[in-house]
């Protein structure tokens, strides 16, 4: 007969866990080594944060430099051949050029990371700048192998002794090619998941095992150090609550603490919206009124579209309220003419800007006098061929910003075809959706132009505190304005998602070294979706025994990093290239992806080998020859599978790195 031993591990676990760890280390040294100096995400900014803190012994300034250091980081760039086959290649000039290093500056960025990365290059300052480059990696290999210890001592909490998924899930975050990739880099996310991982420890603990003064200075300390490392790592401030609740209603109180939590989501939802807000219309604007506003001034309908020049704007360079135009709208008038009309007024006349539309290669537009009672304007265009994606703006000029004034404007429309600008529309309803023009029949390809339908936004204190843990200070009402919007921004969530699932897995250097090979990442997609549907199926099997307040933090803080992530491209609908965001803003949550994947591959290799053995024990008894019962280790099988299989991404991996870099 077979037997099926689900949880016999031979190895001790200890022993499995060190043995884990050599792997993650020669995994690492690897990584260090084979990937180019400099290749990686900004790693010569990131290095040059680094280097003022350990050579000055003080925090850098914005704007700071050292001309000695842009030198020689250049110097080593170029003899590395950072710059072979790029268009962009700067002057190598002397050591005494007064400019920083080239890049993107990472000055403005939270310090801890730097600043421990800093105490051991303090100790080779005046070595060549690629030696301790590759020595601040080593440093980042070395907080890669205590992440691998959190994600073990997470796990140890969760499940019974000799559980396989203790081995597994170090396992995975050991051979994870894209997390070894970032772990092995100069960059403050190898900071933020460390001190992420280290706070859900913590958090975990307290849920487990119930309240302790030292698990809840472990979970609050761990997160202000990953508030002072990068944004992505706060939300670990989210599961502490949550963590505090059900460590102090535990057993029989248990329900207790769920209701507390609903209660409190409710409560919470409620006191952050608000729902008067212009739909369709995304803001960056931090007036506290909404950009809806009912006056008797309105031209069509009731409601008009208002601006207060005195408020701030966040991210700067960002125009109060922009609304993109859908692709499916783009194409219609792509190569056409067509007529955009308007009424605008303001508290005080003012010279301004007719609302702008935008394509990634002209802005169209008239300045105009304005004054304090409604006037109608309109102007004729012809959008270019180039692209598909247009969007409209309502600027305010940067010298009235700061001063007392409300910008007003109703009625705003965009038709196709050549209309005249001295005659205003005639619109059939108050939405102001379509009408006639001059006797001619039109549809209005403009959303919401008279502000009649509201839309929701975040409570203005809430959207303030916002923009501190959003990439690029974006407001958050701007991100949610895009949610609410899909049909118009489908298309680059869908990018958005692409990217990061490619990046998360397997993407190298600066996002442009791909795994080669035929669908590579349809064949990861593929495998993504089995570990994700083994996960739901083992949820369900195991219901009775799955500790659903684990899950439901790790789900929780999981989800909102993915949604924070994910609207990080919201912002670049506003310019002509639109960046979208990579996998290593998600590796704060590595542990709990790893955790789900082991989960989910413990469930689909059970599946395929467990059910064929089910089926062979019910038609057939079999023994051996000597009548010794034959066993089937589950567990160690589905270790092996797994570790070969990673093996394998990962050997994959590093051939692509080597063929792409060779």
């Amino acid at each position: 007969m077979i037997e099926i031993n689900d949880h016999s591990v031979r190895i001790r676990e200890v022993d499995g866990i060190l043995i884990i760890l050599l792997i993650a280390l020669l995994h690492g040294l690897v990584f260090v080594y084979l990937v180019p100096p400099w290749q990686h995400y900004d790693e010569p900014n990131h290095f040059e944060y680094v280097w003022l803190i350990a050579s000055r012994n003080k925090l850098p300034e914005f704007n700071d430099y050292d001309p000695g250091l842009s030198f020689s980081v250049l110097e080593s760039m170029y003899a590395n051949e950072f710059y072979k086959g790029l268009e962009y290649q700067p002057e190598l000039g002397t050591p005494q050029d007064q400019r920083p290093v080239p890049g993107v500056s990472q000055l403005t960025g939270k310090p801890l990371y730097y600043s421990l990365a800093s105490i051991p290059l303090r100790l080779v300052i005046n070595r060549d700048v690629t030696h301790q480059m590759y020595l601040i990696r080593l440093v980042s290999v070395l907080i890669f192998l205590l992440t691998i210890l959190l994600g073990w001592g997470i796990t140890r909490e969760i499940t019974p002794p000799q559980h396989p998924l203790r081995i597994i899930t170090p396992l995975i975050l050991a051979l994870f090619p894209g997390f070894v990739d970032i772990m092995s880099s100069i960059n403050n996310d190898v900071g933020a998941v460390l001190f992420m991982s280290l706070s859900l420890w913590g958090s975990v603990r307290l849920v487990m095992r119930g309240f302790s003064l030292v698990n809840f200075l472990v979970a609050f300390v761990a997160a202000l150090l990953g508030y002072f490392t990068k944004s992505t790592a706060v939300v670990a401030f989210i599961a502490i609550p949550i963590a505090l609740i059900f460590s102090i209603f535990r057993n029989k109180y248990r329900v207790l603490a769920w209701v507390l939590i609903l209660a409190g989501a409710i409560l919470v939802i409620f006191a952050s919206f608000t729902l008067d807000d212009a739909r369709s219309w995304y803001r960056s604007t931090s007036q506290s009124e909404p950009t809806r506003l009912v006056t008797e001034n309105a031209v069509v309908g009731d409601y008009v579209i208002q601006l207060n020049t005195n408020a701030e704007i966040s991210p700067e360079w960002m125009n109060p309220i922009i609304q993109p135009v859908s692709i499916e709208t783009g194409k219609q008038v792509m190569g056409k003419e067509a007529t955009i009309g308007f009424w605008m007024w303001a508290d005080y006349p003012v010279s301004l800007k007719t609302p702008v539309f935008n394509t990634k290669d002209f802005q169209y537009f008239e300045t105009i006098q304005i004054s304090d009672s409604p006037k109608f304007f309109a102007y004729l265009t012809s959008f270019s061929e180039t692209s598909p994606r247009i969007w409209l703006s309502i600027e305010i000029p940067r010298e009235l910003l700061g001063k007392k004034n409300r910008i007003h404007l109703d009625g705003i429309v965009l038709a196709e075809g050549h209309l005249p600008k001295n005659e205003p529309p005639t619109f059939t309803n108050a939405q102001g959706t379509n009408g006639t023009w001059a006797g001619e029949p039109f549809v209005n390809l403009i959303e919401n132009g008279s502000a009649e339908i509201p839309g929701f936004r975040f409570n203005p204190m809430i959207d303030k505190l916002g923009i501190n843990f959003l990439g690029d200070r974006t407001r958050p009402s701007f991100a949610l304005a895009s949610i609410l919007d899909i049909k118009t921004t489908w298309f680059l969530y869908k990018a958005t998602i692409v990217r990061l699932f490619r990046t998360f897995w397997a993407k190298f250097g600066w996002g442009h070294v791909y795994i080669i090979g035929e669908h590579p990442y349809r064949n990861l997609g593929i495998f993504s979706l089995l570990l994700v549907a083994g996960f739901f199926i083992g949820l369900v099997r195991k219901r009775r025994a799955i500790p659903w307040d684990i899950v439901f933090l790790l789900l929780l803080i999981s989800g909102i990093t993915v949604l924070a992530v994910l609207v990080r491209s919201a912002l670049y609908l506003t310019v002509s290239h639109i960046f979208l965001p990579v996998g290593r803003y998600l590796y704060p949550i590595i542990i709990p992806v790893a955790l789900g994947m082991g989960f989910g591959w413990m469930e689909i290799t059970r599946l395929i080998i467990r059910i064929p053995i089910d089926l062979f024990q019910k038609f057939k008894s079999q023994k051996s020859e000597t009548g010794q019962t034959i066993q089937f280790r589950m567990a160690e099988f589905q270790i092996g599978s797994l570790f070969i299989f990673m093996l394998a991404i990962d050997i994959y991996s590093i051939y692509s790195i080597i063929s792409y870099y060779s």
